[in-house]
């Protein structure tokens, strides 16, 4: 399957311009989508170099990729999101995000592809597709453009979502936020077997930097993921922290892949999908901390700082909490009738692990356990289904509780 393609911009070209300016909105996009993670294989070489800064994503398009986005570019995860989020809404955001920099050449089709391709126009279009990401996550429609998109400030860069708490004062570095964090959270590290993770691709943008760690129980594994968000703003600076857990346990992963529906089996051993993966982020198991948890729609949940004396208060809270609900989280995680028993509980949204894009594991562990609430379990998640943007993946989602309904009358 096509998304989108050069030829179709440059062949109308009423200027000068070179053919490659035809691709720059489809290199932004997929430089954020691989660099995100969600490459193909056949777009290893892409993201390496990507990674590298060895070429922009506009470079890889026509080095690598024919000048074309093609499913075959991402993985299920990535085609996922974008069947659902490009054609309708990507030009439009693009737009938004460029708008006040498009040259009067006398033709806009001209003027629209006339942005330069830039690491730094490459990061503008990737905060506002993170964004995005974060919409669809959590199952929500796309907002308008003009809701997502902050109108750039000279040498500032601006966040979407105002309202977050300013620093003052000295504040530290990313790097030193994150070592920091990871010191607080030795004593659990430590006792839970987490070591770096120096396989899978962490967080790494211009306001926001990720440290992974990787645990393996039998039959699975646990990941942490350290996030700190140091952000100029216009008026100041916010600085934060996060964390993102997630749990794998191998025999659910292959049972689900052989369920084969369309955005969410799998059909090779692992491909690097993880629809069968349970998620968590830290407001689910922050509780009543000296500072809140934010969970901003569209921004990573995450503890923001207004002065050195907060980051120590909110680590020390963080390692009392990593030790006492986060690790009994984690245990209940290791089996999927544990995990049953954390998804399933009534109601299920209510869960610290409940994920709108994957609601699939409510109702695949709930037939698997035997639970007997699996008939209301599958009520729920066709109530909540419906309030899910229209997707082949709701699609294929109904069609499944429809079968598990029909195996269970």
């Amino acid at each position: 399957m096509k998304y989108d393609d050069a030829e179709y911009y440059f062949l109308d070209f009423q200027t000068d311009l070179p053919q490659e300016a035809g691709g720059t909105h489809l290199g932004f996009y997929l430089a954020w989508l691989l660099l995100k993670g969600h490459g193909s294989e056949e777009s290893e070489a892409s993201t390496e170099a990507l990674r590298a800064r060895s070429m922009t994503g506009v470079e890889a398009l026509f080095d690598h990729h024919d000048g074309k986005l093609l499913d075959d570019d991402f993985d299920p995860r990535g085609n996922a999101f974008t069947a659902a989020y490009y054609e309708q809404h990507y030009f439009a955001d693009f737009e938004a995000v460029f708008a006040d920099e498009f040259p009067d050449t006398g033709h806009p089709h001209d003027d629209v592809c006339s942005i330069p391709d830039t690491w730094e126009n490459q990061a503008r279009m990737s905060t506002v597709l993170d964004l995005r990401w974060a919409q669809w996550e959590a199952g929500e429609a796309f907002a308008p453009p003009a809701e997502v998109v902050a109108p750039p400030s000279p040498g500032v860069t601006t966040l979407a979502t105002p309202g977050l708490p300013l620093a003052h004062g000295p504040m530290p570095s990313m790097d030193e936020l994150l070592d920091r964090m990871q010191d607080g959270l030795r004593r659990f590290l430590g006792f839970e077997s987490f070591l770096p993770d120096t396989v899978n691709t962490w967080t790494d943008r211009p306001t926001r930097r990720g440290r992974g760690f990787m645990s393996e129980f039998p039959g699975g594994c646990h990941w942490i993921e350290l996030v700190a968000v140091r952000a100029p703003v216009a008026g100041g600076l916010q600085v934060g922290m996060g964390i993102e857990v997630r749990s794998r346990i191998q025999s659910l992963a292959k049972a689900m892949a052989a369920i084969e529906i369309p955005g969410f089996g799998r059909v090779e051993d692992d491909d690097g999908e993880l629809y069968d993966s349970v998620y968590m982020w830290l407001h689910r198991w922050w509780g009543d901390g000296p500072l809140a948890c934010l969970d901003i729609p569209g921004e990573y949940p995450a503890v923001y700082f207004r002065d050195e004396a907060e980051i120590a208060q909110a680590i020390a809270h963080l390692a009392r909490q990593a030790e006492g609900p986060l690790r009994k989280l984690l245990r209940r995680f290791e089996t999927a009738q544990g995990l049953d028993a954390v998804l399933n509980a009534p109601p299920i949204h209510a869960s610290p692990a409940f994920l709108a894009t994957r609601m699939i594991q409510n109702v695949y562990l709930a037939e698997a356990m035997r639970n007997p609430r699996l008939h209301a379990v599958c009520a729920e998640v066709d109530r909540l289904s419906g309030q899910l943007p229209p997707s082949p993946d709701v699609d294929a989602l109904r069609a499944f509780i429809d079968l598990v309904r029909q195996r269970n009358p």
